[in-house]
């Protein structure tokens, strides 16, 4: 996914990369958020929200991975905000790549795969 300009008000002038339920295109109740890379201007931050909520803060924003013991649990119809510190003037739109995950162990993703 490739930043854009934040249209949220939480990061105005600047990069933001969104993932909206359309984005994360799945119909599991509870998915997993467990391998990230991004890229961004050099010497950029990035902190990373799931709705109003702060998951993670990366100093090293310009070219960095996320592996994490504990993945991130994101429900069904959450959206993950990554707000980038460097301003959309630079011309230099942080990228994210993320794979998901389900546990099939929660009753309800179990339900979920079987429709």
């Amino acid at each position: 996914m490739v930043g854009e300009a934040d249209t949220t008000g939480n990061n105005d002038g600047n990069w933001t990369v969104t993932f909206a339920p359309a984005q994360l295109n799945t119909n599991m109740p509870f998915i997993e958020v467990y391998k990230v890379i991004i890229h961004g201007a050099t010497g950029s931050s990035m902190d990373w929200f799931v709705e109003q909520n702060q998951w993670e803060t990366t100093v090293a924003a310009d070219n960095n991975a996320w592996d994490p013991q504990q993945p991130l649990t994101v429900r069904a119809g959450q959206t993950m905000y990554m707000y980038w510190s460097n301003p959309v003037t630079d011309n230099n739109p942080p990228t994210v790549t993320i794979w998901l995950r389900y546990d099939q162990d929660i009753e309800v993703n179990q339900r979920a795969a079987i429709t």
